[in-house]
């Protein structure tokens, strides 16, 4: 488990410290996301839990990572780039 507890904060640094490019942000957060099924993967072998959850919650993060990639694109099309000080929130 501690190592999970490693992986989890080296997704969390990488997010924080990379806050001006939207695509690796969203890449260090599917990281953290997939650290988290590794981790629900591993907890529900040992207890010998319903798998459905996890197909369910695979689901969850394909679909988000779908939408994620679809307003990156927007993104770049709209301002072209992928800089957070690119986007003028007030005036569009």
């Amino acid at each position: 488990m501690m190592i999970y507890f490693f992986m989890m904060m080296v997704g969390v640094l990488i997010y924080v410290t990379n806050y001006k490019h939207v695509l690796i942000m969203l890449m260090s957060l599917e990281y953290m996301l997939l650290v988290v099924f590794m981790m629900l993967v591993e907890c529900l072998c040992m207890l010998g839990g319903e798998n459905q959850f996890l197909l369910i919650y695979i689901v969850f993060i394909v679909c988000e990572s779908a939408v994620a990639l679809g307003v990156l694109v927007t993104m770049i099309r709209n301002f072209g780039n992928d800089y957070f000080s690119s986007l003028c929130l007030l005036s569009c």
